[in-house]
């Protein structure tokens, strides 16, 4: 709308000056007060930008110390994140068998010290991000970097490898994180009233055995922390980092938490638990890596059933969202694998990826196949008077490790949608019982039709098509080098003996080719 000449604009509070200036001022005729209202526009827009706070949390996982890193610790500094969390597979100590792929020999102690210091002190790049950048770096691991491909509580160096990893992320000689069993840990981000708690979780020092009913991933003592750093702290935003993924119960080949349901169920229930027991709710985002791609998950609960495409019954339902993002890995992935001798390889397992329909938890479009690291911004907005940030929002982003300028994938929500509203979780509870489903944490978040993946689950058939494609991927994965062998062996064969037979039958003919020409 117009402003009347001679309207005064309030006076504005920057930096270093308070002022007001008649609108009538300003005019084509006085071009000599244009240059002192642009450098008023530029003092407001630098003020309005500060008075902006944000957190930034980077993250990676699955990062071989062999393997190039050319860009990924440029992209992360340039991103000036308040800290980077490695969220396992930080190297891998444990080797690789050349025959066949799916055997790993665990490592010694000597080994991952050796892979350890090379990632820390002889990758240059990564060695330059630590030393010069002042973004601190935090972690945990998973397995590989635990010393033994999905290693459990048995892994027979796990004592010396706590040490190691340790040592790796710098932690102090008299930390009590180097007195505890396993390596858990929580950091907090950010000012009194705007707090991002960032709490890594081991899930490999206490973990049972895969094939092992009934297991567990954290034990007890975990298990207990884990309820007291929800609890006991204020922060507007929990980040649960863990090595391997806690929604998806859909992959074919991948570990996951889903590989002990139970903890699985446990989990859930207990970040559903809490947030519904504390006011206002307790806002949670899962991180996880290990997968070799990129991707954020949803797992939606809601009084109403949701349909396939997820558009069913929106506008009469309560609902609340357990979310994931997940980011893998900084040197290697399935779309991308920099070893030529392993490219097939990689290229065969994307190639399931690419054909599976299994995507039940998925966020539309949030997938990535190439080298990435992960990213969570929170734009805190304007405060309010009573110190809240009610406009405050989330931003889930995945990168791309060779430009930092803009994400490959983003997902932007509100942060009140990352807390279980009790109301909300009541109602749902309230119509899975009237469903006769089971009760509890709002049910069993694995089969009931309340609570269920955003894009509903995959019709069995395609389902069971799916698992085929990557059963057979998994096969040819571990039979292709002895095909190869087999084959290169069996065309060796042939051409020696079909070159002894052609010189044999070379030699003969020319000489009756002489004779003919001598009788002629």
């Amino acid at each position: 709308p117009a402003v009347p000449l001679g309207t005064t604009f309030r006076s504005m509070p920057l930096s270093f000056v308070s002022l007001s200036l008649p609108f009538a001022a300003v005019s084509p005729k006085s071009p000599r007060l244009l240059v002192p209202l642009l450098v008023l526009v530029v003092i407001v827009f630098t003020q309005c930008s500060a008075d902006t706070p944000r957190t930034r949390i980077a993250f990676g996982s699955c990062s071989k110390h062999n393997l190039p890193q050319p860009d990924v610790w440029d992209s992360i500094r340039a991103r000036e994140p308040d800290v980077y969390v490695w969220l396992g597979d930080n190297v891998y100590a444990d080797t690789q068998s050349k025959l066949v792929a799916t055997w790993w020999y665990p490592a010694t102690p000597e080994e991952m010290a050796y892979r350890l210091d090379f990632q820390k002190y002889k990758v240059p790049e990564y060695r330059r991000f630590r030393e010069d950048s002042g973004i601190p770096v935090v972690g945990t691991w998973d397995d590989h970097d635990y010393g033994m491909n999905n290693g459990d509580r048995f892994y027979e160096h796990k004592v010396m490898a706590q040490q190691l990893m340790l040592d790796f992320l710098d932690e102090p000689a008299d930390s009590a994180r180097r007195r505890r069993k396993g390596i858990y840990e929580s950091y907090v981000y950010g000012e009194k009233g705007r707090e991002v708690m960032v709490i890594l979780l081991d899930v490999r020092y206490h973990m049972d055995p895969l094939d092992q009913a009934d297991g567990d991933f954290l034990g007890e003592e975990q298990w207990a922390w884990l309820e007291g750093q929800l609890r006991g702290s204020t922060a507007q935003l929990y980040l649960v980092g863990s090595g391997i993924e806690v929604l998806p119960d859909d992959r074919p080949v991948q570990e996951s938490w889903a590989s002990h349901a139970g903890a699985r169920q446990r989990m859930l229930a207990l970040l559903n638990r809490v947030s519904r027991e504390t006011p206002g709710g307790k806002r949670v985002l899962l991180l996880s890596g290990d997968i070799h791609f990129a991707e954020s998950s949803e797992l939606v609960c809601a009084s109403a059933p949701r349909t396939r495409t997820g558009t069913g019954g929106e506008g009469s339902r309560d609902e609340f969202s357990f979310h994931e993002l997940t980011s893998s890995g900084i040197t290697h992935t399935w779309g991308e694998y920099p070893s030529r001798f392993r490219l097939p390889r990689a290229l065969l397992f994307d190639l399931a990826l690419r054909l599976t329909a299994i995507a039940d938890f998925r966020i539309p479009g949030q997938l990535y196949r190439r080298l990435n690291f992960g990213e969570v911004e929170v734009e805190w907005g304007a405060m309010r008077e009573d110190g809240s940030y009610p406009d405050a929002t989330v931003a889930m982003r995945i990168f791309d490790v060779r430009n930092s300028a803009r994400p490959v994938l983003e997902t932007v929500k509100p942060l009140a949608r990352f807390a279980v509203s009790a109301a909300a979780a009541d109602k749902v509870a309230a119509a899975a019982a009237a469903a006769g489903e089971v009760e509890g944490a709002v049910g069993d978040l694995v089969v009931s039709h309340h609570c269920r993946p955003l894009n509903g689950r995959t019709a069995p058939v395609l389902a069971a098509a799916g698992r085929a494609v990557w059963a057979g991927a998994l096969v040819v994965y571990v039979l292709g080098p002895f095909a190869v062998a087999a084959l290169l062996l069996w065309a060796f064969v042939r051409c020696a003996c079909g070159g002894s037979a052609s010189k044999g039958t070379t030699s003969r003919g020319p000489r009756r080719s002489t004779r003919s020409r001598k009788v002629d």
